[in-house]
């Protein structure tokens, strides 16, 4: 008697197939120990190698520009201690001793600008606005600044340095 229940097996043949053609070698074109495969690999090894140090690089120029304007690079730092150790603010205070405790007009701020160019503090410039003056000037990587603020009665008062000065839009 045949037996009715009986399971399909499969043969372990190692017969070539349309989704897998075994006993065909690759062609020398894909081969990775041709010479032609190994140049290629260089090539993109060596250009991702390329483009993470561009960004790489970009990355660290974006984070000292952000250093940078918060005033937070060593530079920066490093030109600030010089002018603290310098006393760049005692010889204004001393050269000028009426700056803290007087108002100015605006013809007086101007007249004490020009007097701040004649002393031996460098070249100094001038940024006017409605509401407030500033007398800066420049310091390896830093703008020191005397800031003037209008007061109710139309004049300015000083109201104190800064070693670094930025301006708004």
């Amino acid at each position: 008697m045949a037996q009715q229940n009986s399971t399909p097996t499969l043969s372990n043949s190692n017969s070539a197939t349309s989704v897998s053609p075994l006993g065909h070698e690759s062609s020398p074109k894909n081969d990775a120990s041709s010479p032609l495969a190994v140049l290629k690999l260089r090539y993109l090894v060596k250009k991702c190698r390329d483009e993470e140090k561009i960004k790489s690089d970009l990355v660290s120029k974006i984070h000292r520009l952000k250093m940078f304007s918060r005033r937070q690079s060593p530079e920066q730092q490093a030109d600030i201690n010089a002018l603290k150790e310098q006393g760049l603010v005692d010889d204004i205070k001393q050269k000028f001793p009426q700056l803290v405790f007087r108002r100015f007009a605006l013809h007086e701020v101007r007249n004490f600008f020009v007097e701040l160019n004649r002393a031996d503090f460098g070249e100094w410039f001038l940024h006017e606005r409605v509401d407030h003056i500033i007398l800066y000037t420049t310091y390896r990587s830093v703008f020191p600044a005397l800031r003037f603020v209008k007061t109710g009665e139309g004049t300015f008062k000083c109201s104190g340095f800064c070693f670094d000065i930025r301006f708004g839009a």
